[in-house]
C-alpha cells in the first residue's frame, strides 16, 4: 500500500492522497506478462491509466500535474504519468481498517490461545477447566450456524493397492475400521471430510505430497448447522472503537492464531496440533452443530467436516476417478 509519509509536504491536500493510498495497487510492471501475447494481466485488482483513476477519484484537474510528478508506484517505485496502466483495488480502505481491527483481536488474545493450546498439550482432556476452553464453550452457543444447499464438493482417496475404487468406497470410514485420529475426529471416529476444490482435496489427503489419489465428485443437496470457522467474524468488531472484548474475542483469536488449521507435523503418532480443533468439534457436537467449514492450512479454498454422515442429504456425480496431484509450493 502507498505510504503517505513520503507525500505529506508535496502540497497535494491530504484527503486527496488518502484516496489513491486506499485503491492504488500497483503499476503494470508489478503484473504477469505474457510473452507470447505481449499484454500485461492485471490480477491484482482492475487496470486503469492513472489519469483515468484521478477523474474515477473527483481529484480536481489542476493537482493532476503535480501528482504525475509526486506519486510512485507503492511497489516498484516506478513513475507515474498520466497514461502510465496501473492497478487498481477500490476495496484497499475497507481491508486496512479491517486488518487494523484483526491486529488488535490477536495482539489480546493471541498469547491467549498459545496457552491454551500449551495446556492442552499437557492435559488434553482438561481443557474445559481452563478459561479460554470456557471462553470457547460461550462463544461457540452464541455463532450462528447456516445451512449448505446445493453446492458441489470433492472427495479425495489415496489407494493401498491397484483396486478401482467405487462409490462405496468413497464413503466415510466404517467404525469397525482403524481410524486414525483427524483434525476434528478423535481415534475411532468415522466423520467425512470433503474439500471445495480437486487440487485442495488431493493436498489435504496427501499432506502436500505428490500422488495419484481416487476422487469422488459429491453434490451437497442439504445440510443444516454447519459452523463457518472460514471468517473472523468481522461483524463482531466492525464498531468505532471496535469492541474486542466481547466475548467471541476467543473465536477470532482462535481462528487468527492458527491453531485450527496447524499443518500435521509429519508422521509421528503425536499429534498435538489436533488438541485444539478436537475440542471446538466436541463443543459443536455437544451443541447440536452437524458440521464445521474451515480454511486449509495447504492449500488456497475451504474443507468442510460432516460429523455424522447420516445427517448430509447428497448425491455422487458420476464415479471416483483418477487424479494426479503434483504438488507445488504455495505462499498464502
Amino acid at each position: 500500500m502507498l505510504d503517505l509519509a513520503g507525500y505529506e509536504y508535496s502540497g497535494i491536500p491530504k484527503k486527496y492522497l488518502n484516496k489513491i493510498k486506499n485503491c492504488l495497487v500497483s503499476c503494470f510492471c508489478d503484473q504477469p506478462y505474457d510473452k507470447e501475447d505481449g499484454v500485461y494481466y492485471f490480477v491484482d485488482g482492475l487496470q486503469y491509466e492513472f489519469n483515468e483513476l484521478l477523474y474515477e477519484l473527483d481529484i480536481p484537474e489542476k493537482l493532476h500535474k503535480k501528482i504525475y510528478e509526486t506519486i510512485k508506484c507503492p511497489v516498484c517505485g516506478n513513475d507515474l504519468d498520466a497514461c502510465t496502466d496501473v492497478c487498481v483495488d477500490f476495496s484497499l480502505a475497507e481491508k486496512e481498517k479491517y486488518n487494523c481491527i484483526l491486529n488488535l483481536i490477536s495482539e489480546k488474545s493471541k498469547p491467549k490461545i498459545e496457552e491454551f493450546y500449551n495446556f492442552l498439550c499437557k492435559y488434553p482432556y482438561l481443557g474445559a477447566s481452563h478459561k479460554i476452553g470456557k471462553e470457547l464453550i460461550r462463544g461457540i452457543e452464541i455463532l450462528k450456524t447456516f445451512t449448505i444447499k446445493n453446492q458441489e464438493w470433492y472427495r479425495a482417496r489415496i489407494p493401498s493397492d491397484s483396486s478401482i475404487f467405487t462409490q462405496k468406497d468413497m464413503y466415510p470410514p466404517p467404525q469397525t475400521a482403524t481410524i486414525p485420529e483427524g483434525r476434528f475426529n478423535h481415534y475411532g471416529q468415522s466423520h467425512f471430510y470433503l474439500g471445495n476444490s480437486e487440487y485442495l482435496c488431493a493436498a489435504e489427503c496427501s499432506h502436500n505430497k505428490s500422488c495419484i489419489c481416487w476422487m469422488q465428485k459429491i453434490k451437497i443437496k442439504e445440510i443444516d448447522n454447519v459452523l463457518d470457522l472460514t471468517k473472523e467474524y468481522y461483524d463482531y468488531y466492525n464498531s468505532n472503537p471496535p469492541k474486542v472484548t466481547e466475548l467471541p474475542i476467543a473465536i477470532a483469536g482462535l481462528l487468527i492464531s492458527g491453531k485450527i488449521t496447524k499443518s500435521q507435523n509429519g508422521d509421528t503418532c503425536w499429534k498435538p496440533e489436533y488438541f485444539v480443533p478436537r475440542y471446538v468439534a466436541d463443543i459443536c457436537k455437544q451443541k447440536g452443530i452437524k458440521g464445521i467449514l474451515y480454511p486449509s492450512s495447504l492449500y488456497f479454498g475451504t474443507n468442510l467436516v460432516v460429523f455424522d454422515f447420516n445427517e448430509l442429504q447428497y448425491e455422487f456425480i458420476g464415479e471416483p476417478y483418477l487424479y494426479k496431484y503434483k504438488y507445488e509450493e504455495v505462499n498464502f
